[in-house]
């Protein structure tokens, strides 16, 4: 199998993580809810742990929805927003 890209996009509501190839068709697609946590009328928090829950989550489905190893996404890349 060719090499793979793994993008994941941790959004305020939700994480989604795709699989590609090299050429850029999608393999795999797996999204997850990040909730919010509402302390109060006008307070609102995240907490990171469950943005890796759902990060690893998402990483974990696509890569037994491929059938890739993990070592075969060995392409990182962060555009801060």
């Amino acid at each position: 199998m060719e090499d793979l890209l793994l993008g994941v996009d941790l959004g305020t509501t939700g994480t989604k993580t795709a699989l590609y190839t090299a050429a850029g068709a999608v393999v795999a697609e797996a999204a997850a809810e990040t909730p919010l946590r509402r302390r109060g009328p006008d307070a609102v928090n995240q907490d990171p742990d469950d943005f890796l829950a759902a990060a690893t989550r998402t990483i974990a489905a696509c890569l037994e929805q491929s059938g890739a190893r993990g070592s075969r996404a060995n392409r990182t890349a962060c555009w801060p927003r």
